[in-house]
């Protein structure tokens, strides 16, 4: 038997090799067969349309474009395609032809691979048609986050790709006629759709067999009938060749359902909706296809939609300028309110939000008061509301003090009229700094809304914080407040358009919601943000399409609402189960304020001296109580302030047309904006140091220095005196060694050094007349320059390079080591020209990652010569001067202090009005290996390598007091006093990081450009001064350098007491020696203001920690009797009573905490 099995074994072998053979053989052939071919491809899949054509009229009725494959170029084909143009007998379709050969005659099945974007509202369906064949096919929109084309800044942005597969059949040897026509869906007729082109292909494919098939994708609407909810849930079926009419079942959860199939086409898609009981968890969903007597059976697993809300509230965007006359802006944002209010009173369910309380000031200071009760009796009632925040401010350049007074008009209307004040929004601005909700939650706001503006923002785009919305968002203190972030502001504009229809939601809708769709996102509750654009008359046709849809739809339900209704459902129901967020947005359009240069050096004095010229004030009015509180005075200031840091700076077409009547109207106001704060705070100062002075018992010839800062300090001032005039200390009559800037007829531009001033106190001087002058105080023999190339100190050694006109060398004594870097091709405080990226579209201006990188050629000053070296009583000067691309003037001026461990750099620049795109920089390369870079925020300091956000800004910062590199045991610090933005590690290339990488030890001062393409200046040119202060140490802390950046941005305010303003020494409260108002004994806590209550109950003191640390500081008030203190938020609603001393009181500090402290006390005149 075993004999007998063998044999027939053996003579199975041949048949099992031959069978073997043949499938080896079969497998190859098919892997031979498998291998696809290109026919044609037109453009790149590459995420955008820029290679096709964009210059089309979509207008024009006979446009009907013909591709010729091998012939026509890809800019030949229309980027853009809509499903029907207006023509004289109506509509018209628009049909796209693209002719082709085919060499050999057609066989297996070609794929046709179509990608489109999908920007509107309304999509469009596409007709095929492959000579005479003809199909329709559906696009199903994801979202896209990738910059690639320009509708980025759409939240519904994204596209599809359709993969066709036809057969041989429709295809002919030699010449083919494919056709692509848009037509309306059936989701959304009579309204015109657009779809843009990515690329198209046509893939022949051998092996490639297809049948009929079905997708099964529950949708997020559901529908309420009786007492059921139901999902409707869609099947598509797709077919590569025509079936006759049948019908498709559907089975799910144990329900099954039919329709009717139509078949109408020769082949493509078709879609049916059916109502499926609400259901829960994952099923399966069974498809059975019946044509032609054959049926087609398909099954997937699938899970429903969530039952959304859709908390919508109305809003019009705020520019202050930009789309009109700011003048015209005023008026047009008070119209939108009387129309609103003539619309309340048969729409109560409507509600609106204003996009700034500067809104409602506006409206308040314009009607009558008729108008202006019934404005505040419907935001009582809620229908409207008021956000704290005065504008859309760049908060990465506004002052710590900025970002609190543009809450204090809110505030007021909150504590005088009962306005609520319990929310803000930021509209536009892509990012904000870190320290906002730190300033929002010492305010005692608690919920923050953010729609960011994508363009040249991308933080949305790459850190999808509008995925994670809402969460909280933690300061550097530790405080929170919850936020969302939305893709984009007039959202119903760009989900369902103006006027909102059924229709266009339908189809926008469903791609909004995808960006919630990821399984940990917690709420069932979504902000939809705004519904109007920037200054346009408002459409108030919410109420009315939010009645339509939810008489449709049970869910997505639209919730007419203000923000703060939104906020408090989703933290009531999901608060704790949110996420923390923290670090910086980086100061994304802040680079604009580098456009305005000398206007934005201006500004930034304001800032600082505003807070001093307030605390005079303050002073001032304790030693007379006679005193009013100057409001007008501080209100220029503040609001002008803050209309500087406000984001729209000129006209939407002020870069391509800078010289319209419009463009340079707008940039006019905003001119006077930085002019009339200047001034105003030169007249408050003024008058403030005039009324102390006044209470000093000193005589005419007198002159009193005033130190705002919280520590006692030295510093340079400079006034005219007469030929004959010396300063002399009081009362001793020591002449103080000076310094000539300067001579006129009959006086003198001096400059001292003022001594060991007082904490926010003074000292006063005498001014003597003085015929002969003593060697020690003649200042022309001390600025006779010598011609050296170096100057030192105890502290540091300077050599400077003539041809470049910068330091070579800083040679640090301290820490022998050299500081600047040999290898760098800058040298320290070189001027840095960078010219190009503007001739054709690149990154630098538009982020689009489609564009080219911006070819930019660096130019050093060159040419440069040695002025001379100088002496005077407190320092050593170099004097050097060199040129630069554009710029046939570059005066630098190195000063070296005799006492104190600092290097400063003033340079004054001359520049051509150049509208080619250009940047300008001052570099300051330090010689540290590898070194960590941070620089100070509003209430801390951000290391940018590992304290942003994702999808931050890491190109530029803008920089508060000091910026500052270290590696090892040496640390340098530079004080960028006019110029606020930086770079570090390089210039700003235009491309739009996504993590934060030095390429050198280099800071870069980034102090002009022109990179933007719109709203801010064209140009700048003529004569600029930009000043530095640098310092060095094996450790730098931030407490320390918070006083050295204020202290050089922090001017010592002056007063002389003439003729005029005495007559004789009359008796005064002070004497004439140094006197402090206040001190503090934590060297890590600064004041930041000291200003009236504005509720005129006392005064009011800002503190801030500076060093990271947990701290208890005394105050001391030396001219005060204190009756009490308390604790209060930033807008001095009071919490908590503190412990007073006599002239004392402690208070406790978090690090980066901001403090605000309610003093009330009587001035105490001191003793003999």
């Amino acid at each position: 038997m075993r004999t007998m099995r063998t044999r027939k074994w053996m003579y199975r072998l041949p048949f099992i090799a031959v069978l073997l053979l043949g499938l080896f053989a079969y497998s190859a052939a098919a892997q031979m067969k498998a291998k696809d071919v290109l026919v044609w491809r037109m453009g790149e899949f590459d995420q955008t349309s820029r290679e096709f054509g964009h210059n089309f009229d979509l207008e024009r009725e006979t446009l009907k474009p013909i591709f010729t494959v091998g012939q026509s170029k890809n800019a030949d084909w229309p980027a853009w395609q809509t499903t029907w143009v207006n023509g004289a007998a109506g509509k018209r379709p628009t049909p796209y032809t693209i002719l082709f050969s085919l060499p050999k005659p057609p066989s297996g099945v070609y794929r046709l691979t179509i990608s489109v974007f999908l920007v509107n509202p309304s999509v469009p369906d596409l007709m095929i048609e492959v000579n005479g064949h003809k199909g329709r096919f559906y696009f199903d929109r994801k979202i896209s986050y990738y910059p690639g084309d320009d509708r980025i800044d759409s939240p519904i942005y994204g596209g599809d790709t359709l993969a066709i597969d036809l057969p041989a059949k429709f295809f002919k040897a030699k010449e083919n006629k494919l056709v692509l026509t848009a037509v309306e869906d059936a989701d959304n007729p009579d309204t015109r759709a657009s779809l843009i082109y990515d690329a198209l292909k046509l893939t022949q494919c051998p092996s490639r067999r297809v049948q009929p098939s079905a997708a099964v994708k529950p949708s997020v609407f559901f529908r309420q009938k009786e007492n059921q909810t139901y999902e409707v849930t869609r099947v598509t079926v797709t077919v590569a060749d025509k079936l006759r009419p049948g019908s498709v079942d559907l089975s799910m959860g144990g329900k099954h359902f039919r329709a009717a199939l139509a078949g109408a086409n020769d082949f493509g898609q078709e879609r049916i909706d059916f109502d499926v009981p609400e259901f829960s968890g994952q099923v399966m969903a069974n498809v059975a296809i019946h044509s032609s007597g054959k049926t087609y059976r398909s099954s997937a697993k699938v899970s429903p939609e969530r039952k959304w809300l859709v908390y919508f509230v109305p809003h019009a965007h705020l520019d202050i300028g930009y789309t009109d006359y700011q003048a015209k802006v005023v008026e047009l944002q008070n119209r939108n309110i009387d129309k609103l209010l003539d619309f309340l009173p048969t729409h109560p369910e409507m509600r609106f939000s204003l996009d700034g309380s500067w809104v409602a000031q506006n409206y308040f200071a314009t009607r009558n008061e008729a108008a202006r009760r019934r404005l505040l009796k419907y935001i009582h009632e809620g229908e409207i509301s008021v956000p704290a925040q005065y504008s859309n401010l760049l908060t990465g350049y506004a002052s710590l003090e900025e970002l609190i007074r543009s809450l204090s008009y809110a505030h007021t209307l909150h504590r005088t009229e009962g306005v609520p004040f319990d929310y803000a929004n930021i509209t536009d601005v892509p990012s904000v700094t870190w320290s906002y909700p730190s300033v929002l939650n010492a305010a005692g706001i608690r919920y923050f809304a953010e729609a960011t503006n994508s363009d040249r923002g991308p933080i949305v785009l790459y850190g999808k914080w509008n995925e994670k919305s809402p969460f909280w968002r933690e300061g550097p203190d530790g405080s929170k407040i919850l936020m969302a972030n939305t893709r984009q502001y007039s959202q119903l504009w760009f989900v369902c358009e103006l006027p909102p229809d059924v229709g266009n939601c339908r189809q926008g809708l469903p791609a909004y919601l995808q960006q919630f769709s990821a399984p940990e996102y917690k709420p069932d509750a979504v902000l939809m943000f705004g519904s109007q654009l920037e200054n346009t008359d408002a459409r108030l046709s919410e109420p009315e399409f939010i009645a339509n849809w939810n008489a449709t739809y049970a869910y997505p339900k639209f919730i007419l609402s203000s923000f703060p209704d939104y906020f408090r459902y989703v933290e009531r129901k999901y608060g704790s189960q949110l996420a923390i967020a923290s670090g910086d947005g980086g100061p994304y359009w802040e680079d604009g304020t580098g456009s305005d240069a000398k206007n934005t050096a201006i500004d930034r004095n304001n800032q600082t001296r505003a807070v001093s010229a307030e605390e005079l004030s303050t002073i001032s009015r304790y030693l007379n109580p006679t005193l009013a509180v100057p409001r007008q005075l501080l209100d220029r200031i503040w609001i002008n302030l803050m209309l500087y840091a406000e984001h729209t700076w000129d006209s939407w077409d002020s870069v391509y047309r800078p010289d319209s009547q419009e463009s340079v109207g707008q940039l006019a106001t905003k001119d006077e904006y930085v002019a009339e704060s200047q001034q105003a705070v030169r007249a408050l100062a003024q008058q403030s140091l005039s009324q102390i002075a006044d209470q000093i018992h000193m005589p005419a010839g007198s002159l009193m220095v005033f130190n705002s800062l919280s520590w006692q300090r030295s510093g340079l001032v400079e006034l005219d005196l007469n030929h004959d005039t010396i300063v002399t200390e009081y009362p001793g009559k020591t002449p103080v060694p000076f310094e000539v800037l300067s001579e006129g007829p009959g006086y003198r531009h001096m400059r001292f050094l003022a001594t060991d001033v007082p904490a926010m106190g003074f000292k006063c001087y005498s001014l003597q007349e003085h015929k002969e002058e003593s060697e020690d105080i003649a200042p022309a023999k001390e600025r006779q320059a010598v011609m050296t190339d170096t100057i030192e100190n105890s502290f540091y050694r300077l050599q400077v390079d003539a041809a470049t006109g910068a330091l070579k060398s800083i040679f640090d004594k301290q820490l022998n080591r050299e500081l600047v870097d040999a290898a760098s091709p800058y040298r320290f405080n070189q001027y840095v020209y960078v010219e190009g990226g503007g001739k054709t579209p690149t990154q630098i201006v538009y982020m689009r990652k489609s564009l080219p990188f911006a070819e930019l050629k660096v130019s050093p000053s060159r040419d440069g010569r040695l002025v001379g070296a100088r002496k005077t009583p407190f320092r050593q000067i170099l004097e050097v001067e060199s040129k630069g691309v554009h710029t046939p003037s570059v005066r630098s001026e190195i000063l070296l202090c005799d006492a104190e461990k600092k290097i400063e750099f003033v340079n004054h620049i001359t520049k051509e009005f150049i509208r080619d795109k250009e940047a300008v920089y001052f570099a300051f390369p330090v010689a540290l290996a590898k070194p960590s870079f941070s620089y100070e925020i509003q209430n801390g300091w951000v290391d940018p390598s590992k304290d942003m956000l994702k999808g931050a800004g890491l190109e530029w910062f803008s920089v508060g007091h000091w910026v500052k590199a270290s590696a090892g045991d040496a640390e340098v610090a530079i004080v960028p006093v006019d110029a606020p933005l930086v770079t570090l590690g390089d210039i700003n290339r235009g491309v739009w990081p996504e993590a934060f990488s030095a390429k050198s030890p280099t800071i870069f001062s980034y102090v002009m450009n022109n990179y933007w393409h719109t709203n801010y200046r064209a140009e700048q040119g003529g004569e600029a001064t930009f000043r530095y202060v640098m310092t060095s140490g094996a450790t730098l802390a931030p407490e320390s350098l918070a006083r050295f950046g204020r202290a050089a941005m922090t001017p010592l305010e002056t007063d002389q007491v003439i003729d005029q303003d005495k007559v004789g020494n009359p008796d005064r409260p002070l004497a004439p020696v140094p006197l402090s108002f206040l001190q503090l004994d934590a060297p890590n806590v600064v004041v930041e203001a000291w200003k009236a209550a504005d509720d005129g109950n006392g005064t009011v003191l800002r503190l801030l920690e500076t060093g990271g640390k947990e701290s208890t500081t005394m105050l001391r008030f030396p001219m005060l009797h204190l009756q009490g203190a308390w604790l209060c938020n930033a807008m001095e609603e009071d919490s908590k009573e503190l412990a007073v001393e006599s002239s004392s009181v402690e208070v406790a500090l978090r690090p980066h905490q901001i403090v605000t402290v309610r003093v009330l006390g009587q001035f105490q005149r001191p003793g003999p």
